[in-house]
């Protein structure tokens, strides 16, 4: 039984290799939404502006299947410490 890893901004999930055949069918026709930060500038304050747009060609979504002894040794290491 073979996983995958998908990494879904800065955090990675694991799940199984269906659901993360869903997870990109179901963003295949996403769009993206994108808040900004402006810093003051002169006359105009700082403030947010707000964008939905097409995701672009290059913009994938990362999966990598990793095999069962990879996932199980991975799963026994648990939470890492901080150090």
């Amino acid at each position: 039984m073979s996983k995958a890893i998908v990494r879904v901004g800065h955090r990675e999930y694991v799940l199984s290799t269906e659901s993360a055949l869903r997870i990109a069918e179901l963003l295949a026709d996403a769009e993206v939404y994108e808040s900004k930060w402006h810093r003051d500038e002169g006359s105009i304050p700082s403030h947010y502006t707000y964008h939905v747009y097409d995701r672009a060609h290059d913009d994938k979504l990362q999966i990598e299947v990793v095999g069962e002894s990879h996932y199980l040794m991975a799963k026994l290491a648990g939470v890492p410490t901080k150090d």
